[in-house]
């Protein structure tokens, strides 16, 4: 595996795994470069840690975690077997893992009775993000947002959209529109535009206004801020 940087325990700041103490291991290279991303140092296809899935997890087991944080970089853009491989021997040993992806090559590679067997591993994670911010990621294809979510492991899976006060109303408007109710749906700020308490703020009361004009109360969606963001900001190996 090509790593960014060694595994290391943290707490997930993100989505409705909020909270929850984990081991990030985070992917080297990305080729989406989406202009929210806190992590571009990852982007460059480069050699830079190698360690076999094997070595991963004993790093995780060492590190007395219970859950894998796979992300990067853009893991569907690495090598896929040994991402299966990092699952699977992390199960065997009672660990999980969650992975963080922007979806690459997902809308490409859907058969119509699921997943075609090389993202087959993602249905043996516990959990999975597919994070977008519409208009600025080119992964992004509302469209093609419903294989996804069919293809998919039910309950297994959230999407999370970036959001800032000029797209907000447009992006839930389109989740009322086009995905699943019972599908989780975390909107999240962009913390590259919100920065301030007051800004997080005029962000939230948007997010209510528009939770009851379309009538969401029946849809399994959030509203959650950045938690390691408004701790630690964007100090690496947080």
């Amino acid at each position: 595996m090509n790593l960014a940087e060694e595994p290391y325990l943290s707490i997930q700041g993100e989505g409705v795994m909020t909270g929850i103490p984990c081991v990030f291991v985070r992917v080297q290279g990305c080729s989406v470069h989406c202009a929210w991303c806190d992590t571009s140092y990852t982007w460059k296809f480069r050699k830079h840690l190698q360690r076999e899935p094997k070595d991963v997890v004993s790093n995780v087991r060492a590190l007395d975690a219970t859950t894998i944080i796979l992300t990067g970089g853009e893991p569907l853009e690495q090598d896929l077997h040994e991402l299966q491989n990092l699952v699977i021997l992390a199960a065997e040993v009672g660990v999980i893992t969650h992975v963080e992806t922007s979806g690459l090559g997902l809308c490409d590679d859907i058969q119509v009775e699921g997943l075609t067997p090389k993202f087959e591993f993602l249905n043996l994670c516990a959990f999975n993000t597919i994070s977008w911010k519409p208009g600025i990621d080119k992964t992004f294809d509302w469209t093609r947002v419903m294989q996804i979510g069919n293809a998919l492991k039910a309950g297994s899976f959230q999407y999370k959209f970036v959001v800032d006060i000029d797209n907000i109303q447009d992006i839930v408007r389109k989740v009322a529109g086009y995905i699943d109710p019972s599908v989780q749906v975390v909107i999240q700020p962009d913390t590259s535009k919100v920065k301030s308490n007051e800004e997080l703020g005029d962000l939230g009361e948007e997010f209510i206004n528009l939770y009851r004009e379309k009538h969401l109360y029946w849809r399994k969606i959030r509203f959650m801020d950045r938690l390691h963001y408004r701790m630690w900001g964007n100090e690496k190996l947080r």
